[in-house]
């Protein structure tokens, strides 16, 4: 993926936590289109859209758990039902501590994995190697 602009998508309703994302994502060295949603279903209808218009899939979701409207699991469950998923590299993006979202997110074997927030700089880049490497 040399040179090509990488498309990001976080599903978050916290706006200081958006702030936060944005803010790493400019500051980095990466070329990076990032688009936030507020809830799962905002999330969904977006990216139906891009998959309606024939448009590519963001190269990476981090989707929180705890959302107004529709919620991340019920967001990666759709997902899953749609094939979106298997398209892209979707993480859960949470602050939560307890040990059922964790294990929650373990069984889905198709999520590359649980991330705490907030994004770092060196998480950015974690997550930006490892979809260099396909």
């Amino acid at each position: 993926m040399p040179n090509k602009r990488i498309h990001f998508l976080v599903v978050d309703d916290d706006d200081i936590n958006g702030l936060i994302t944005k803010k790493i994502i400019a500051k980095s060295a990466f070329e990076i289109d990032l688009v936030i949603k507020k809830d799962g279903q905002q999330a969904l209808d977006y990216l139906k859209d891009l998959t309606t218009n024939n448009l590519p899939l963001p190269n990476i979701i981090l989707s929180d758990i705890n959302m107004p409207v529709m919620d991340g699991w019920e967001f990666i469950d759709n997902c899953v039902e749609h094939h979106i998923i298997q398209q892209t590299n979707l993480y859960v993006f949470s602050s939560s501590i307890f040990e059922q979202d964790l294990a929650r997110a373990r069984q889905q074997t198709l999520l590359k994995g649980f991330i705490s927030k907030p994004l770092s700089f060196e998480l950015l880049a974690q997550l930006i190697k490892e979809i260099k490497q396909f």
